[in-house]
């Protein structure tokens, strides 16, 4: 057994996807590190150090000696056998994002021109921390350079040497370091280079704009890469900072949310949002959820009905009693996910970075042969070509092809999250858009999930007294039907009437004596088997039940008096969304347990195909058998959909599902929306599509600068101005993707 020392740091200074490679290439070689991994989109390092192993210090000494600055959070120790993977601390500091403002080089730190000591410095400590200072210092520095080139052209050059060396002293010692530990072909590099290239061959100038343009453009990144981070935090902003908690003297005191634990009381007034998942003990109010569940309509809650954090009482004082710790609830598990989610990683994102591993020294070469061949076969002027050579160098920086896709992959997962969509990996984004079939539970996914009256058939009485009496049998029944009954007699403003001798039947029913009266209500099953129907009555029965309908019989002193049928209606929805996706070339099939009668009235309409009478290991072979020749998702939310969740080439799991078919699904529908599957689906297509465009962009622009160059029809300065402006122009069009506001209602 080996002790293996998890080490989680925030990262402070990355701003693009160039840079967290970097570091976890600096990790990786460090002796006693077993593993280092960089979440670029939460600027987190996670690190796998043997016990007694000085890595970390090396590490921390030496990420901050390439321009970063590194907050420790606890380290976890973890047993764990030889030759085995250790598993990552899922023990992330919540809320990273609001705890680091995020810098682009840790410049502050890093330039030369920014003595922490000095008294004059020291009364503009504002400035000093601001990204742009030394950007603004060295443009200021270059207009003062022209100025003196314009009086001398000796004394302009030496000014624009100074102020090259200057500019790019953190650059070269980042390349330095990165070399030390074998990255050899990183930006920084091809950037010393070149700098160092055009000042030995006479284009100092260019030199000093160079390192103006990378510096600006850098800075640039960082802003836009922050700004794809950001949408996460609207879901932090939906929590309360504190709350008022209640103790068992009636006491009130005001609280961190992170000091809730279960079975706390925690007072809620009109108008505030619930800061904790909990039951109501005591109060009502009208709830609205629509951020997280999308209904419009806020819901009337009272008395042990359940509400989560985020969501806000809007006329109703209350006390809810919490059934989760103060950190763990709805909105800090989302945000969890989302973060998960954003830091792991797509086929398509491995794919660019094996290719970004052999393309940056590819580019070095090309630019040494260009430097080269034509001096030495064809006798041209070594300088000219030397300057082209050091230009294709700068053409060839991988930042924009690197960033292109893990930029769109966050912009997808925050934007999905927006709509109440919850991605669990990069991998199910990239994969849910090429899906060709949906397969769909019924009962809570396409229907609502729960019965509600239709009619109520009366064969001697009026359906007001059928109603009465069923609703004063089924009173304390705690079963679907019996609270359908009750609450449609609720609506009707029917009260119930007094009852002895209530009973339960398991498998039949309930009874109970009414006015004297023995009233049971049962199946029509149970009522035929018994004779307790005519053939007049059954007929009846048998025409609502092929409509789709549940139906209740109602029988007193054993003659039926009526009936009552209920329905699972459709989501309002469901219709419109199958066919949406008819259009967008996926297939959609209904799997359920439910009799066929009711499966096929019940979904009469959608355009699907049908599976009823199926058991969990029936819904799980028709998801293998339809895997074998197509990309298929799964759609449930109960614990006999959760085989056929996990079977599914991509499972999705409605938000109000069981925790076990939300464990397995790698997607989730917190709004338990039909029309969320065609919005996720569509969020990836567009996601992949953008991913393309970045790649085109980033691949088309260096292409036609590269050849433009070897023509001789670029300039350094221009180089650098063209791989900036792809990097920028990619995070940009990533960013496209957070307006994402879903489709329309139809």
């Amino acid at each position: 057994m080996i002790n293996i020392k998890i080490f989680s740091y925030l990262i402070k200074g990355m701003d693009c996807a160039g840079c967290a490679n970097k570091i976890e290439i600096f990790c990786n070689k460090i002796k006693g590190v077993q593993k280092a991994e960089v979440d670029f989109t939460n600027a987190l390092l996670i690190v796998h150090i043997n016990e007694g192993s000085n890595a970390n210090l090396k590490l921390e000494k030496g990420i901050q000696s390439i321009g970063f600055q590194l907050i420790k959070s606890e380290s976890l120790e973890i047993k764990k056998e030889e030759n085995k993977t250790c598993c990552h601390n899922t023990n992330k500091e919540e809320n990273s994002l609001d705890i680091i403002e995020h810098t682009h080089n840790n410049q502050k730190f890093s330039h030369p021109f920014t003595p922490k000591n000095n008294t004059l410095f020291s009364r503009f400590k504002i400035l000093q921390n601001n990204i742009w200072f030394p950007i603004v210092i060295l443009c200021i520095g270059f207009v003062f350079s022209i100025l003196i080139e314009s009086f001398s052209e000796k004394y302009g050059m030496t000014a624009y040497i100074i102020l090259t060396l200057l500019g790019l002293f953190p650059v070269a010692r980042k390349a330095f370091v990165m070399a030390k530990v074998g990255y050899l072909f990183s930006v920084e590099t091809l950037m010393t280079i070149s700098a160092v290239g055009a000042i030995a061959i006479g284009a100092a100038e260019e030199a000093a704009a160079v390192i103006i343009l990378f510096m600006i453009g850098e800075t640039i990144e960082g802003y836009t890469a922050r700004r794809a981070r950001s949408g996460i935090q609207a879901l932090a902003s939906l929590l309360p900072a504190d709350a008022l908690r209640i103790d068992n003297n009636g006491e009130k005191k005001n609280i961190q949310i992170h000091e809730i634990i279960p079975g706390d009381l925690i007072e809620v007034k009109p108008g505030s949002r619930i800061p904790i998942d909990g039951l109501i003990h005591s109060g009502s109010s009208f709830i609205d959820e629509s951020l997280l569940t999308g209904e419009s309509l806020p819901t009337n809650k009272k008395v042990k009905d359940s509400v989560v954090a985020g969501s806000i009482s809007t006329d109703g004082y209350l006390i809810i009693q919490a059934t989760r710790q103060g950190g763990d609830n709805t909105i800090q598990r989302m945000i969890k996910m989302v973060e998960e989610a954003q830091g792991s990683k797509s086929r398509s994102m491995r794919s660019i970075e094996k290719f970004s591993r052999v393309y940056t020294p590819l580019i070095l070469l090309i630019g040494v042969l260009v430097a080269v061949i034509p001096p030495l076969i064809f006798s041209y002027p070594w300088i000219e070509w030397i300057y082209r050579g050091l230009t294709i160098l700068l053409i060839g920086c991988p930042c924009a092809l690197v960033i292109s896709t893990p930029s769109a992959i966050s912009s997808g997962i925050t934007a999905a999250s927006k709509l109440g969509i919850l991605i669990k990996n990069a991998g199910a984004l990239e994969l849910i858009g090429k899906v060709t079939t949906v397969a769909f539970d019924k009962t809570g996914t396409l229907t609502n999930g729960f019965l509600k009256v239709q009619t109520v058939h009366s064969f001697i009485h009026d359906e007001n007294y059928i109603l009465q009496i069923a609703a004063t049998v089924e009173e304390k029944s705690t079963h679907p039907l019996a609270k359908a009954i009750l609450a449609y007699a609720q609506d009707k403003n029917i009260k119930t009437l007094e009852a002895t001798n209530g009973k339960t039947l398991p498998g039949i029913g309930a009874s109970a004596l009414v006015y004297d009266k023995e009233i049971l209500i049962c199946s029509p099953t149970y009522a035929k088997e018994n004779a307790l129907l005519s053939h007049e009555q059954i007929l009846l029965i048998q025409k609502s039940q092929s409509e789709g309908k549940t139906v209740a019989t109602v029988i007193q002193e054993k003659n039926a008096i009526g009936f009552i049928s209920l329905t699972d209606e459709l989501k309002p929805d469901a219709k419109s969304s199958l066919a949406k996706l008819k259009k967008m070339g996926v297939k959609s099939i209904i799997l359920t347990g439910d009799h066929a009668i009711s499966a096929n009235a019940i979904a009469a309409g959608l355009d699907a195909e049908i599976s009823a009478e199926l058991l969990p290991k029936d819904k799980l072979s028709h998801i293998q058998s339809i895997a074998k020749t197509e990309k298929i998702a799964m759609v449930g939310d109960g614990i006999n959909d959760a085989p056929a969740i996990a079977a599914a080439d991509i499972g999705i799991a409605m938000g109000k599902g069981t925790d076990v078919a939300v464990d397995t699904a790698q997607i989730i529908i917190a709004r338990n929306s039909i029309k969320s599957i065609v919005e996720t689906i569509e969020l990836s297509r567009k996601t992949m599509n953008n991913i393309k465009q970045n790649i085109s962009i980033s691949i088309g622009l260096k292409a036609i600068f590269l050849f433009l160059t070897i023509v001789g029809g670029t300039q350094i300065w221009m180089a650098i101005l063209a791989d900036t402006g792809a990097t920028v122009i990619v995070t940009l069009n990533a960013i496209r993707l957070l307006r994402y506001k879903g489709i329309k209602n139809q």
